[in-house]
């Protein structure tokens, strides 16, 4: 029973910290399976073979589950598009990719990440740890510049 606990502990933390998120939106996957793969279920030096195994387990079930080619490029493409995850790093294939479907992209569609329909006034519940905090990233702020420095900018 304890070898199941500790391998459980940390994922149950993070579950809880996830679910009381108000919005999870699907460029947070990719970083958040890496903190769960390489970090959570990393087997340590005092886990049991019981535990060593299950987080193996629990691992190996969500790598095969996003392993597909198609959801890798996607979850990289959504988290290299996100602001708090600029440092993910994708395949120049994919950053190519990005390229030209944010060149094709009417300029009425594109934003500008002026911040418009963050919602500012939301409270933070005190001590109450989140996705943010465990991912510790920190929120970038960019501000309006031509189409083709735009698109430059944010493959390199």
């Amino acid at each position: 029973m304890e070898s199941v606990n500790a391998a459980l502990k940390k994922v149950a933390d993070f579950t809880d910290a996830l679910s009381s998120e108000q919005a999870v939106t699907a460029s947070s996957l990719k970083p958040v399976l890496q903190l769960i793969t390489e970090d959570l279920l990393l087997p340590a030096e005092e886990d049991t073979q019981l535990t060593c195994r299950l987080k193996e387990k629990m691992s190996g079930v969500l790598m095969d589950k996003y392993s597909a080619s198609s959801t890798q490029k996607i979850l990289a493409k959504t988290a290299f598009v996100d602001p708090r995850y600029k440092d993910i790093d994708i395949s120049d294939e994919v950053k190519d990719e990005l390229m030209v479907e944010m060149m094709d992209l009417p300029e009425e569609q594109r934003n500008d990440g002026d911040g418009e329909g963050e919602d500012s006034s939301a409270p933070n519940p005190p001590k109450k740890m989140n996705l943010a905090d465990l991912l510790e990233k920190k929120k970038g702020k960019t501000t309006p510049i031509p189409k083709r420095i735009r698109v430059d900018t944010e493959m390199s």
